[in-house]
């Protein structure tokens, strides 16, 4: 089996759904080298999970995951795998971009989160494929590696928020909460896909991962909108900024706007040393990427 196919295959999802995340980061767009450095350094870690996951399951046996009955199983996807990969993932964010200068609104840690999802899916692919046939892909790809990008969402908004939360104990919970939403739902992901073996006879009960997904995929996006709503770089929260330390009367910058939001990030022209006179005639402007 051809290997360079194999990794451009377990590659192409990773890509498309990196991409599609990364153009909703519309107001401050994350450097190329920093998600590609936390995509890298996530595979290793996918393997050693792997591995781990492995040898808790009495190797080929699967002993749990699939020959001692669904009530282990559950125990098994959630208290197993959900937890040693999401923390896993959790740990190549927060050791390698969590404290850089370029974390600098609440819709980073959903980036980066993103990032380290796809590196661990992209290695668990290619394995995949090397096992299963190149065909898998098309089950994985749409399925399997959007997951992993909505797990990690739920605690990378977490550590979005807390980034900029002065409160130890607030940080403390908010990424709690995240990583524990995502332990639930990537356990459930993985209870959903195995219902087909449990139960032959009702092989569709699998399908059930499609309305979960969904509802998976609304979760992450509003916490999106939340994040983008609340960004310091969101061109009102700007001009409310200077409103406050100019309280005369203004009226909002008019807002320049590019043909593609997904490409370009708002800018704006405001300098800090702007009078309120000079405030009414500003203008936030969508400068070019380079």
């Amino acid at each position: 089996m051809n290997l360079f196919l194999i990794i451009i295959l377990a590659l192409t999802p990773a890509l498309f759904w990196m991409w599609w995340y990364y153009r909703k980061d519309v107001y401050d767009k994350e450097p190329m080298r920093l998600l590609a450095l936390v995509f890298i350094l996530a595979t290793p870690l996918s393997l050693l999970s792997g591995l781990l996951e492995f040898t808790l399951d009495g190797g080929t046996q699967a002993q749990f995951s699939h020959n001692s009955g669904l009530p282990l199983a559950i125990l098994f996807y959630f208290g197993v795998v959900g937890l040693v990969e999401e923390v896993a993932k959790l740990f190549v964010v927060v050791t390698v971009v969590y404290r850089n200068n370029e974390f600098n609104e609440p819709m980073d840690g959903i980036i980066y989160a993103a990032a380290a999802a796809l590196g661990f899916a992209t290695l668990e692919n290619i394995f995949y494929l090397i096992d299963q046939g190149l065909y898998l892909i098309l089950l994985r790809g749409p399925v399997s590696t959007l997951g992993h990008v909505l797990f990690s969402g739920m605690w990378g908004a977490g550590l979005g928020l807390a980034k900029f939360e002065p409160d130890k104990a607030r940080r403390r919970k908010l990424i709690g909460y995240g990583l524990l939403l995502a332990i639930l739902t990537h356990g459930a992901f993985d209870v959903l896909i195995s219902l087909g073996t449990f139960f032959e006879d009702l092989p569709w009960l699998s399908l059930l991962v499609i309305p979960f997904l969904a509802t998976l995929y609304y979760m992450v996006s509003r916490r999106i909108a939340y994040a983008l709503n609340i960004s310091s770089f969101n061109p009102r929260n700007v001009f409310e900024r200077l409103r406050e330390s100019h309280p005369a009367e203004t009226t909002p910058p008019e807002l320049r706007y590019a043909h593609n939001p997904n490409a370009y990030r708002f800018r704006p022209t405001i300098t800090e040393n702007v009078t309120p006179l000079d405030l009414n005639s500003q203008v936030v402007e969508v400068r070019h990427e380079d």
